[in-house]
């Protein structure tokens, strides 16, 4: 009930969303604080226009895609290796594996019925552009991609700044939000 992003926010560090037989079953569970294996997340912002399908319907519609019972058939398993990836600090593993999901979940959406394709031509441009440079060795980053056309890239904190230049010279995007693993949120006060 809700969204999932806002309640795996609700914790610092690596958080997992569990699934249970009834909403109220449900678990979010911080599996590690994250400050020995911190990661950015760097956000281009290439269209902020409102979609056209939002996420409760495209949910709907996974069900009618013959690539989702496949995708939950694997969900469980490449939860366990992503959360192997993290205990190890094994960046290359885990990114490989957030990529592949994010991919996975938009080949779902797009073979619903109706179709549904949250991106546009810079969408997956982009994402060529950082698996070009992760494989030329120019950085290391890997990309994810939510219910939009705007790309997310997973980077060690040290190069975002590099990754944001190089992207700079190539693209045009509206902005770009850099951001880190935190510790959660935060009450401060005015005095």
């Amino acid at each position: 009930l809700g969204s999932g992003s806002a309640c795996r926010s609700m914790f610092g560090g690596y958080v997992s969303w569990y699934k249970g037989a009834s909403a109220k079953d449900q678990k979010v569970v911080r599996e590690y604080d994250g400050s020995e294996f911190k990661l950015a997340d760097l956000i281009f912002v290439l269209s902020s226009e409102k979609k056209l399908v939002g996420s409760t319907e495209a949910h709907d519609r996974a069900w009618s895609s013959p690539l989702f019972g496949p995708r939950l058939a694997i969900i469980e398993e490449r939860h366990k290796q992503m959360l192997k990836a993290i205990h190890d600090k094994n960046f290359s593993q885990l990114g490989h594996l957030l990529e592949l999901d994010a991919l996975e979940m938009h080949a779902v959406i797009m073979t619903s019925k109706p179709p549904i394709n949250y991106w546009d031509k810079n969408t997956a441009n982009f994402v060529r552009w950082i698996r070009e440079k992760r494989g030329e060795g120019t950085f290391e980053a890997y990309a994810t991609i939510d219910a939009g056309p705007n790309v997310h890239v997973i980077c060690k904190p040290e190069d975002g700044a590099k990754i944001i230049e190089e992207a700079q010279q190539r693209f045009s995007f509206e902005t770009v939000i850099a951001d880190e693993l935190g510790d959660g949120p935060s009450i401060t006060t005015k005095d």
